[in-house]
């Protein structure tokens, strides 16, 4: 996302607008984008992993640059941003559901 609209919205207006989109829009490229942020997710999950053995986090950052550039040279920004935002939302949610963003602690 741009600087403009990170700086100028809430995450709850963020999402609203990203939901928004999806009713406005129908998401008519959503098979392409979700294969799009497979292959970012899959990356970032490589490119982490060493720091991840090693201090069990990944940096979010790197991810979210990602998805920006892979979405913003393809999409126009009001899709680029809800896309990037959404894909957030569920790349966290798979990677919590798959155990790569939290490690299981044994109690």
């Amino acid at each position: 996302m741009t600087n403009s609209v990170r700086r100028s919205r809430t995450p709850h207006q963020l999402w609203k607008q990203s939901i928004d989109w999806i009713t406005a829009s129908g998401w008519p490229t959503r098979e392409q984008d979700d294969e799009i942020a497979r292959n970012v997710y899959e990356e970032w999950i490589n490119a982490t992993n060493r720091e991840w053995l090693a201090t069990g986090y990944r940096d979010h950052e790197i991810l979210a640059d990602a998805l920006e550039n892979a979405f913003r040279p393809i999409r126009d920004e009001r899709a680029a941003d809800s896309l990037i935002i959404i894909f957030l939302l569920l790349l966290e949610v798979r990677g919590r559901r798959d155990g790569t963003l939290q490690r299981r602690q044994n109690h």
